[in-house]
């Protein structure tokens, strides 16, 4: 399920490979040559499983592929909004307003949206209200950092891939790992990395 895209100098966004659940905005198909996906204006893109979400210069987030809300098999606009992050899990979809508040909808069989529920949502519901600063979605969890350098995250935690003191098998709300310091995080498949302020490197999960 190979695919990538590109956004040019123009904002232009350009797609290629299998185009699973219309991920790519032009249409299905299990590989697609570099083809046009979008005109001009994007600013950023994150992509998942089988969904994708941009931004554009005027504040605008578009999705396509299967979003949970909705499917779309071309670029579509799904709301007037002013960001600082977002990201794609499995299927799992993350944002930061302005104001610091985290929301997410979509997959959710573990908790990954962090809601306090494993039920799948398909609406934009508010998880953390303010001090967000970056989110980043793996496939059964995520993570996100705050304000204060702290590092959270929720979902799935076999192979301890959350990083805390805890046997169960996953976390629907979020968890506090690391208290301060935190810059930035990415979670993998069963891992995680994240940097420091002081620009050293950590991991922590299955290895």
């Amino acid at each position: 399920e190979a695919y990538s895209f590109v956004i040019d100098r123009n904002g232009t966004i350009w797609a290629t490979g299998s185009g699973h659940r219309h991920r790519l905005g032009i249409g299905g198909g299990s590989f697609n040559d570099l083809t046009k996906a979008f005109d001009e204006n994007a600013t950023a893109i994150a992509t998942g499983r089988g969904s994708t979400l941009f931004t554009t210069q005027n504040g605008e987030l578009w999705g396509m592929g299967y979003l949970r809300i909705a499917t779309h098999a071309t670029p579509t606009k799904i709301m007037d909004i002013n960001l600082t992050d977002f990201d794609v899990g499995n299927e799992s979809h993350f944002l930061v307003k302005t104001d610091g508040s985290l929301w997410a909808w979509g997959e959710n069989s573990f908790g990954q949206l962090g809601n306090g529920s494993t039920d799948d949502n398909q609406t934009i519901a508010l998880i953390v209200d303010a001090n967000v600063t970056q989110v980043s979605a793996g496939v059964e969890h995520a993570l996100f950092v705050k304000i204060d350098g702290s590092l959270w995250g929720m979902g799935k935690n076999t192979t301890q891939r959350l990083g805390i003191n805890s046997s169960d098998s996953h976390k629907s709300t979020p968890q506090m790992i690391v208290a301060s310091g935190v810059a930035s995080a990415s979670p993998g498949h069963v891992f995680n990395l994240f940097v420091k302020t002081d620009g050293s490197l950590w991991g922590f999960g299955e290895n």
